[in-house]
């Protein structure tokens, strides 16, 4: 079930340029509802209380932060592009699941949804704000799987930040992914031609149900 966004966000500008309606339930609304807590009341507030003081919880955090640092020397499409390579080294491409930054970092393993949700998190702590980044859900129209990438904006350009590779290139620019769903501080979108996408690719409709859980990520 879906439902129209309210007026104060309904004329927002979405990465590749898609339209959206906001995702009441499903699974990826849950996930995304008790993960987008995680990240705000923990991992954010943990960052913050460790740039001050050094505790045994901070291990995870000072990472990002060395990376936040590092990156702050640079300007435009260079921050991001350190940023992004930094993070897509930081962390071993493998098996993974939905999990916080933090525990992303101490893991040091995961798939896209380990390195997306860690940029996310960076970049909010890089004081990037909270309505200028989203997680944007994509199907890959090579190899055809799920994957999940950040898309930041800048100059009225949507740039994305993804694992596969460190380029920063413009959401216009990825030409092979197809956006699903938009995963931000207000909740999940769907893509107004989602039912279209499902009828393109009659082998992925089972994952691309509404709040579907990404499967068959890389």
């Amino acid at each position: 079930m879906v439902a129209l966004l309210g007026p104060s966000r309904a004329d927002q500008v979405e990465p590749f340029g898609i339209g959206t309606i906001a995702a009441k339930t499903g699974s990826l609304v849950e996930i995304w509802r008790d993960l987008k807590q995680q990240l705000y009341s923990r991992d954010v507030r943990t960052i913050a209380s460790c740039a001050s003081g050094q505790t045994n919880e901070c291990a995870a955090a000072s990472k990002l932060l060395m990376i936040v640092k590092e990156a702050r020397q640079y300007q435009g499409k260079a921050f991001f592009g350190h940023l992004n390579r930094s993070i897509n080294l930081l962390i071993k491409s493998g098996p993974g699941k939905w999990t916080s930054a933090l525990d992303a970092v101490k893991l040091g393993v995961g798939d896209c949804r380990a390195y997306a949700v860690t940029k996310y998190v960076a970049l909010l702590v890089a004081g990037i704000p909270a309505d200028q980044i989203k997680l944007v859900a994509l199907h890959k129209r090579l190899g055809d799987q799920d994957h999940l990438v950040v898309s930041v904006r800048q100059d009225d350009r949507w740039l994305v930040l993804d694992n596969l590779h460190h380029l920063i290139l413009q959401a216009s620019e990825e030409i092979n992914y197809e956006p699903l769903y938009v995963l931000d501080d207000t909740g999940v979108r769907q893509n107004i031609l989602l039912g279209e996408l499902r009828r393109s690719h009659p082998t992925a409709s089972k994952g691309h149900q509404a709040g579907n859980d990404l499967r068959s990520v890389q």
